[in-house]
């Protein structure tokens, strides 16, 4: 009689040999004959366990800490006498090992129905203020010794990966506080506290009793490039013709707005800056002319 096993358990066919090592009777002991055995092959019934995928939670955060990984579970529906190998593979627009790490598969010991690696988020260094990510798992292939495993429908599992920085704080600063009317420069920067995985838009405000392109000019917006901390603008100085001798001019630059593909991005403190345009016209000299040098008394 053949006992099939409880639970049941995906194996090799096997085989029992049955033979007559000796016989005997109360009369004497017969002969045994040929064939004295017999090999009897019991076939294993079980179908290919069937392999599903689950995780511990959906979403992880990139942040130190308990939720900044998950488990990832390869479940069979019946067991295996041999270890399963389950590929995995991932798609998403996160990035494996920069925004990750995964194993590439899971292994099921023998005659256990599961097993568990983990997926954990990485922190970016340095920070980047950036979109949540995903990824998601799937089962590629599974097999044992005896061959194929069947993947089942619940095989491909989604996580976000939720970025934990917060908006960046942008700041201004100046090459040089005062230049000269005749053509002098400086350089107007935007700089991030930290990085941002979009490009950031910096509006400009001007001020003061410099007029903008009779006294200098300078760009409306700085941009700064996505994954780059700053980014500068030129303020030039315009030497009026005719030449006008005036007072030292001030134009006072400030961040009126920044934002990014996310929102808007933090003003901080240091968000204006003065910048005195130096007159360079010499004091002028001043004449005396008259018309005619004599008139008649008589009107």
């Amino acid at each position: 009689t053949v006992v099939d096993e409880t639970p049941s358990l995906r194996e090799f066919n096997e085989k029992v040999t049955i033979s007559i090592p000796s016989a005997q009777s109360t009369i004497t002991s017969p002969a045994i004959g040929t064939p004295s055995s017999q090999t009897v092959t019991i076939l294993d019934n079980e179908a290919a366990p069937t392999v599903t995928l689950t995780v511990g939670a959906p979403g992880v955060t990139e942040a130190a800490g308990a939720t900044r990984s998950t488990t990832v579970t390869a479940t069979l529906d019946s067991r295996s006498e041999f270890a399963v190998t389950v590929n995995l593979a991932t798609s998403g627009d996160a990035k494996a090992s920069l925004d990750y790490t995964l194993p590439a598969t899971i292994t099921i010991p023998a005659e256990a129905l599961l097993a568990t690696v983990t997926l954990t988020a990485i922190d970016e260094f340095p920070t980047l203020n950036e979109f949540d990510e995903q990824v998601t798992i799937s089962i590629s292939s599974a097999s044992d010794a005896v061959g194929s495993v069947t993947v089942g429908t619940s095989s491909k599992q989604p996580v976000t990966i939720m970025d934990d920085e917060p908006t960046p704080t942008v700041t201004l600063s100046i090459g040089s506080p005062s230049i000269s009317e005749a053509g002098g420069t400086t350089t107007v920067t935007a700089t991030l506290d930290s990085r941002s995985e979009f490009a950031v838009t910096v509006n400009l405000q001007k001020s003061g009793d410099a007029k903008e392109n009779l006294d200098y000019t300078l760009p409306a917006t700085i941009t700064i490039p996505a994954e780059t901390e700053s980014a500068k603008v030129m303020l030039t100085a315009i030497d009026e013709s005719p030449t006008l001798n005036e007072f030292d001019e001030k134009v006072t630059i400030s961040i009126s707005s920044a934002l990014d593909a996310v929102g808007s991005v933090t003003v901080g403190t240091s968000s204006t800056q003065t910048v005195t345009i130096v007159d360079n016209e010499p004091t002028p000299t001043v004449t005396l002319s008259i018309g005619s040098p004599s008139i008649s008394e008589a009107g």
